[in-house]
């Protein structure tokens, strides 16, 4: 049986195609990732694990923790579709139209944001320090892999498309309603995330179904201190 400490996403993810070649939705997705991992790795697993409440009172969650008594690992998980109505292996699929694009960018840069700061701080989780995490996304919308953002628009920087070179030290960010906030006493609300280490959007091949049931996956690998070309 493999240790957690040599934990192989592409390994893991590979196996999991041929097991659940589409979900029908993003619990469906953590369910059987955990399940996986837990099997093959014979260690413990915990879905959305609380672990603090932020200063604006939001409590906060990990999507998936996989521990041993020497190793552990934090994932956050996104499952982005778009309408899909089939018949696959025998299971039909119904799959919502979800758009939104630029917003699932965005919450997929966030969770690297917030993983990173977790295991570059050497954060704890049930008495254990992660040692690494991982933000998997999964969709069978190609636009996600294949078209930037229009030029000029706030959520330019943001997109995912294919060999997209994320910079160490680079902000990505915009404001919200910058002409309301500045006639208000209200502050504007926005979004900041500048990154310790380079990330290389790399999308990977999840199934190669029929048009609309073909589906990628996109990892970020998150290891601490300051390398060159996560990926």
């Amino acid at each position: 049986m493999k240790e957690l400490i040599n934990f192989n996403v592409y390994d893991v993810m590979k196996k999991l195609s041929a097991k659940r070649p589409l979900f029908h939705n993003e619990r469906d997705f953590q369910f059987e990732l955990a399940w996986l991992i837990k099997e093959s790795y014979q260690c413990e697993i915990r879905l959305e694990y609380y672990y603090k409440t932020d200063v604006n009172g939001k409590r906060c969650y990990i999507d998936l923790i996989a521990f041993d008594n020497n190793y552990c690992i934090a994932f956050e998980l996104k499952y982005k579709t778009k309408g899909l109505s089939e018949e696959i292996d025998g299971e039909i699929y119904n799959l919502k139209e979800q758009g939104a694009r630029d917003y699932g960018c965005v919450f997929v840069l966030s969770d690297l944001k917030r993983l990173e700061d977790l295991v570059s701080n050497n954060e704890s989780i049930i008495n254990r320090t992660i040692n690494k995490g991982y933000v998997i996304f999964i969709t069978n919308d190609t636009k996600y892999k294949e078209k930037a953002f229009r030029k000029g628009s706030i959520f330019e920087e943001f997109s995912l498309t294919q060999d997209r070179i994320i910079e160490a030290k680079h902000t990505l960010g915009f404001i919200i309603n910058k002409a309301i906030s500045e006639t208000s006493a209200k502050p504007f609300e926005g979004i900041n995330f500048t990154y310790l280490n380079t990330y290389k959007v790399d999308w990977k091949e999840y199934n190669m179904l029929s048009d609309n049931a073909k589906a990628y996956y996109l990892v970020f690998e998150i290891e601490g201190g300051n390398t060159d070309d996560k990926h």
